[in-house]
């Protein structure tokens, strides 16, 4: 089966499989080698620890990773209230339980070694989408500002090293 077909299996099974995240790496390692990008906002990946390891071994290491705090109680409220009218076949109690067991089994080891190392950011997803939105934008800002300071800190260093070489 072709992997987004696979994919789409799979999360109606309420599975969650490396499948879809397996070319995932290759792409960004493009994306970024090209030089036009050097910072990305990826959504659902690493689900895994393994995929984060490759991502940090063939890539780079992940600076920070975004992670929504949400109980589940409002979490299946909400997409329950979703699948009123997504038209996804995937949006029922059954599969939504199915798949906040994966979530618990497979990506919240990812999120507790993120966590860890201080390489974790939490926004409460519990207020109104308008607020999230408002929070999430804020500490992306901030880690836009840490990383341009992080660069010029980067340059200003090479800078004298790189005038002693001549």
């Amino acid at each position: 089966m072709p992997g987004g077909y696979q994919s789409t299996a799979n999360l109606h099974k309420g599975t969650n499989q490396k499948h879809a995240a397996c070319c995932l790496p290759g792409l960004l390692k493009e994306a970024l080698s090209s030089g036009e990008h050097t910072k990305v906002l990826v959504d659902g990946f690493p689900r895994v620890l393994e995929q984060l390891h490759e991502f940090e071994q063939q890539i780079r290491p992940c600076n920070t990773a975004l992670f929504y705090n949400l109980a589940e109680d409002i979490a299946l409220q909400r997409l329950m209230q979703r699948a009123k009218s997504s038209g996804r076949d995937d949006d029922n109690e059954e599969t939504i339980h199915k798949r906040f067991v994966v979530f618990e089994e497979q990506s919240m080891p990812v999120v507790e070694a993120l966590r860890e190392q201080g390489r974790l950011t939490e926004i409460d997803a519990a207020p109104a989408a308008e607020e999230v939105y408002a929070a999430t934008k804020q500490v992306i800002q901030q880690l836009e500002q840490e990383l341009a300071a992080a660069e010029a800190a980067a340059a200003a260093a090479a800078s004298p090293a790189a005038e002693e070489a001549r």
